[in-house]
This record gives C-alpha cells, sequence and structure tokens, in this order.
C-alpha cells in the first residue's frame, strides 16, 4: 500500500501534466495576431524551460512535504515559510524571467509566504494519515469535511490571481516584451480557472456519497 507521500506526489505530478498541456494549447489558441504568435509562443516555452519546471517538481514536491513532516514534529510553520521561501520559490532561478530585487516585487514574496505558511499544516494534515487506501481515502482521513477543502481550493486560485493581477500591473517585473503581459495574464487566468474547476470536481468525487 502506498504511503501519503507517494500519493501525493502522484497526484501532483498528473495535475503538473495536465496543466502544462493545457497551457500549451491556450498558447496556441491565443497566439493571434500572427505577428506576434511566435513571439508569444516562444516566451511561453522559453520560461517553461528557463525555470526547468518539469524536471524540479519531484524535488520540489518532496522539499514541501518533508517540511510537512517538521510541522507534525513542532516546528512553526510561519519560520519554516520565511526560512525556506527562496528555495520553495526558487528565487535564483526567478531572477532569469523577473525582476525580483525590485521593490514592486516585495509585495509577491510577502504574499507568498504568508500563502506559505497557511498551507503548510493543511499538507502536514494530508503527510500524517497512516496507510492510506487511495488518494481519494487520503484527503478524507485529513479533511472529513468537504468545505476544509473547498476553502483551500479557492485559497490557492484568490492567491494566484491575485499575483496574475500585480503582474498585469507592474509589467515592468516580467524580463519580456511588455506587449505580450496582457496576453500572458489572460492565458494564466484561464489556466488557473480551468484548474481550479478540475480540482474541485475531483473534490466532488473524493466526497461523492461522503457524510458532511
Amino acid at each position: 500500500m502506498p504511503s501519503a507521500d507517494a500519493l501525493i506526489l502522484a497526484r501532483a505530478e498528473l495535475d503538473l501534466d495536465a496543466g502544462i498541456a493545457h497551457t500549451r494549447q491556450l498558447v496556441r489558441q491565443n497566439a493571434s495576431p500572427a505577428f506576434l504568435a511566435g513571439a508569444y509562443e516562444a516566451v511561453v516555452n522559453t520560461t517553461l524551460a528557463s525555470i526547468h519546471l518539469k524536471t524540479r517538481f519531484r524535488d520540489d514536491v518532496t522539499f514541501l512535504m518533508e517540511l510537512a513532516h517538521r510541522v507534525n514534529g513542532g516546528d512553526d510553520p510561519e519560520v519554516l515559510a520565511r526560512e525556506n521561501l527562496a528555495r520553495a520559490v526558487h528565487l535564483k532561478e526567478l531572477a532569469l524571467i523577473a525582476r525580483e530585487k525590485d521593490p514592486e516585487f516585495q509585495p509577491i514574496l510577502d504574499a507568498t509566504r504568508a500563502h506559505f505558511a497557511l498551507r503548510l499544516p493543511d499538507l502536514a494534515r494530508m503527510v500524517a494519515v497512516k496507510s492510506p487506501a487511495s488518494y481519494s481515502d487520503l484527503v478524507r482521513e485529513a479533511f472529513s469535511h468537504r468545505a476544509e477543502v473547498e476553502g483551500i481550493v479557492q485559497a490557492n486560485h484568490d492567491h494566484v490571481i491575485w499575483i496574475v493581477d500585480h503582474l498585469e500591473a507592474h509589467p515592468h517585473l516580467l524580463r519580456l516584451p511588455h506587449a505580450l503581459v496582457p496576453r500572458l495574464a489572460k492565458t494564466a487566468r484561464e489556466v488557473l480557472e480551468w484548474q481550479t474547476a478540475r480540482v474541485k470536481r475531483g473534490v466532488d468525487e473524493i466526497y461523492a456519497g461522503a457524510l458532511e
């Protein structure tokens, strides 16, 4: 029987693959007019490659689960979030696509650190589940009421939307042609709404027939 950590990692990788595939599809759909299409698609593909999203993902999820286990061991989530934020967001790699030292970027780091601290205890509850029969069983064991999971999903959605809004309002923070920022923001919102709806459908399936 797989461990909670293994089930969480497997589900995260499935979600990542689905998200990347949908992003590439939307990029092709949103790539008009023709004179911007090549630049737009190149920017997205170069960004995905430069941050090594796929190759580093397993290590990233494993790292977050290690922090979650430390929360279960008594460590303070806020301290962990503060001490590990640069590693969690890959601040060095982020510098390739964003001006992370600009004063207008600091609110993103502050908001992400606060959100990180809030979500670590949720992940801690999940990694604490012993011998789950499946991912659905793991989620139901960690969160007996679906409203808790729905709240987490919505909070994650709102956090990402805030970041997208902030970057669109301050396009100089991104190291790419400013004319492409609105288009990228549109794609980011579309991917987020699609992924959030997908996750909510999964929550429906997990709690189908379960007592509230």
